[in-house]
C-alpha cells in the first residue's frame, strides 16, 4: 500500500475528541507525539518500494513535527507568564485604592442634579484657550473662550448647560481642548480626572478604578497618585459656565508637619513606581496577548 506521507495518513484517520474534555495537556501532547510516529513509521513500512519516500520529505516532516511541538510549548509557557503578570499587576493596581488617582480622560457625566469635573495641565503659556463640548453623536452642544492662559492646571466645571441656555440631556459628553503653541499652532490638550480611587474592578479587558464621585477611570490612563490625606490643589483657574466665565489661579497645600510631609512624599514616591510598573505589565500582556493569538 503506497502512501503519501504523513498528511495523507491524517487525512484519511479521524480522532473523536468529544471525550477528551478531561484529558490533561501533558497527555494531549503525548497522545500526538505517539500518533505521529506511529503513522511515521506506517509510512516507512507500507511505502512503494519502487518508489520509496526521499530522505529530503522525511526530514522535512520530523522538522514540521518539532516545530509545531516547539510552539506548543512556547504557547504554554506564556499564558503561564501571562497568567503571573495578571496576578502582579492585580496587585500593584489594588495598592492604589486609597488614594487620590490622577488619570486622562476625556468625558464628563452630566446627571440630574450633577456633573463631573475635569482638569488640563499648560506646561507653557498657551494662546486661544477654548473648550468645547459634544455629546455621543459629535455635535457641539457649548462652546467656551478662555482666551491666553498662563502655565499651569487648569479645572473645567460645566453647569450642564447648552449654548442656549438650555439643559441638555443625562448621559457621557466629550471635552475636547484646544488652544495655541508658541509657533501659533493650535493643539489639543490631554484632560484629566483626579479623584480617591474606593475601589478597582478587575476587568480582564480593562481594569479600572471607581471613584468616590462614581466615575470609572481607566487603570491604564493613571499618570499620578497621592495620599488621601494630602490635599494639593495647583490651581482652580476658569470655571465652564453658559452665562459667566472668570479666571482665577489659586494655589493651596496642606501639611501637618515635617514628618507627615516627608512620609506622604515617600509614599507618593513609591506609589508612583507602582504606576509605571503597571502601565509597562498591561503593555506586556498586550503583546503577550497578540503573540498568542498568532500562535
Amino acid at each position: 500500500m503506497a502512501t503519501s506521507g504523513v498528511s495523507g495518513l491524517l487525512g484519511s484517520n479521524t480522532v473523536q475528541s468529544d471525550t477528551s474534555s478531561t484529558t490533561t495537556s501533558a497527555s494531549a501532547k503525548a497522545f500526538d507525539m505517539n500518533s505521529f510516529l506511529t503513522m511515521f513509521m506506517t509510512q516507512l513500512k507500507y511505502q512503494d518500494p519502487t518508489n520509496p519516500a526521499q530522505s529530503s520529505e522525511l526530514a522535512s516532516q520530523l522538522a514540521q513535527f518539532s516545530s509545531v511541538e516547539k510552539l506548543t510549548d512556547v504557547a504554554s509557557t506564556l499564558k503561564n507568564i501571562q497568567s503571573y503578570s495578571a496576578a502582579t499587576n492585580n496587585a500593584e493596581m489594588a495598592s492604589l485604592v486609597g488614594k487620590n488617582v490622577t488619570g486622562q480622560m476625556s468625558t464628563v457625566d452630566v446627571k440630574t442634579d450633577s456633573v463631573s469635573t475635569l482638569d488640563y495641565q499648560l506646561d507653557s503659556a498657551t494662546s486661544g484657550v477654548t473648550v468645547a463640548i459634544k455629546d455621543s453623536t459629535g455635535n457641539t452642544v457649548y462652546t467656551e473662550s478662555r482666551g491666553n492662559q498662563a502655565a499651569g492646571s487648569y479645572k473645567i466645571s460645566w453647569d450642564g448647560k447648552d449654548s442656549t441656555g438650555a439643559k441638555v440631556s443625562a448621559g457621557a459628553y466629550t471635552v475636547e481642548v484646544q488652544g495655541g503653541d508658541s509657533d501659533g499652532n493650535t493643539q489639543t490638550i490631554t484632560t484629566t480626572k483626579t479623584g480617591l480611587a474606593s475601589s478597582l474592578v478587575l476587568d480582564d479587558a480593562n481594569p479600572y478604578y471607581i471613584l468616590s464621585d462614581g466615575t470609572k477611570l481607566n487603570a491604564a490612563g493613571v499618570v499620578g497618585v497621592a495620599t488621601a490625606s494630602t490635599t494639593s490643589s495647583a490651581s482652580t483657574t476658569g470655571t465652564t459656565s453658559s452665562t459667566s466665565s472668570t479666571g482665577s489661579t489659586t494655589t493651596s497645600t496642606s501639611a501637618t508637619d515635617t514628618t507627615a510631609a516627608s512620609d506622604a512624599s515617600t509614599d507618593a514616591s513609591s506609589v508612583s513606581s507602582a504606576i509605571n510598573s503597571v502601565t509597562s505589565k498591561l503593555s506586556s500582556l498586550s503583546s503577550l496577548s497578540s503573540l498568542l493569538g498568532v500562535i
